[in-house]
């Protein structure tokens, strides 16, 4: 109240709903590893990600924390990962050496353990290099907030917070990579190139 916010756009990121897509199209999984860098997203990301999986019994999770580790350090992590893991992208833009990691790099990425699935929490990595993953539609909150923005200007009326939706999106190629049938995908997804 105190900064006298009279509307927004706000994001959820689910993180229950991305591992349930993990579960149903790869079974087999038995670890999840979360990828963050050295910002405020990715570290934001990372307590988001520790508080929603407290209470989900037999999760393992390990993390790749931007904030300790460089961008070979991070390859040389995601290598060794067992084909039982999927990657969970949050971020990767800032290693701890806080080098910017350049839009190239998803190719070093997926290249550093190709049989691993990725999958994005945040639409991070759709760049042919996580097969989807259920995030906000960032591509309509600009738009919501000129509306609110135009509105409080012409009626002078709090519009009040609301949230982006969300959608479940894949990239058609990683899905051919790994020989995934569209039928193991929800119905009201995004295919994606």
């Amino acid at each position: 109240h105190d900064f006298n916010i009279v509307g927004g756009v706000l994001q959820y990121f689910d993180i229950e709903k991305n591992i349930q897509l993990v579960k149903k199209i790869f079974p087999k999984t038995k670890e999840y590893c979360l990828l963050t860098d050295n910002s405020l997203g990715g570290v934001t990301m990372q307590a988001l990600v520790k508080d929603k999986i407290r209470g989900m019994q037999n999760l393992k999770m390990s993390y790749i924390d931007g904030r300790t580790m460089s961008f070979n350090d991070m390859l040389r992590k995601i290598k060794s990962l067992p084909q039982t893991t999927a990657l969970l992208l949050g971020t990767w833009r800032v290693d701890c050496n806080e080098n910017f990691v350049v839009s190239n790099s998803s190719a070093k990425i997926r290249e550093a353990n190709p049989n691993i699935p990725m999958f994005s929490l945040s639409g991070a990595g759709m760049d042919n290099l996580a097969i989807g993953g259920y995030y906000p539609d960032f591509r309509h909150d600009d738009e919501r907030l000129a509306d609110i923005c135009i509105s409080y200007l012409e009626n002078f009326e709090a519009q009040g917070l609301v949230y982006i939706s969300n959608s479940f999106n894949f990239d058609y190629r990683r899905l051919q990579d790994f020989h995934l049938a569209e039928n193991l995908l929800p119905d009201d997804c995004n295919v994606l190139n």
